[in-house]
């Protein structure tokens, strides 16, 4: 990829800012949620399956991870709570495909 040395310039004073800036916060498992719920599910989705993934939401997946970091999330978390719900498959497997 070649960059002109404008094209440069602007992605470092880019850079730079973001560094002065310091870190952001870390979003949780809920702050992400919140976000896929208005920016993807509100928009992109059936109004049936917006609600059922409103629901495994609700209903499993936060009370579980709610205050997680994402940027911690594991795939032992997922299997942890896909065993969890061992007794209802369907719930089990819908909470994985919410959380992949």
């Amino acid at each position: 990829m070649n960059l002109t040395p404008s094209q440069a310039r602007v992605r470092a004073a880019s850079g730079i800012a973001r560094i002065k800036a310091g870190p952001s916060e870390e979003p949780t498992v809920e702050d992400l949620a919140k976000r896929y719920l208005d920016t993807h599910v509100a928009v992109e989705c059936k109004a049936s399956s917006a609600g059922r993934y409103r629901q495994l939401l609700r209903n499993h997946i936060l009370p579980a991870l709610a205050e997680v970091l994402v940027a911690e999330v594991r795939r032992e978390h997922v299997a942890a709570l896909h065993h969890a719900l061992r007794d209802r498959p369907v719930t089990a497997n819908g909470a994985q495909y919410v959380l992949t």
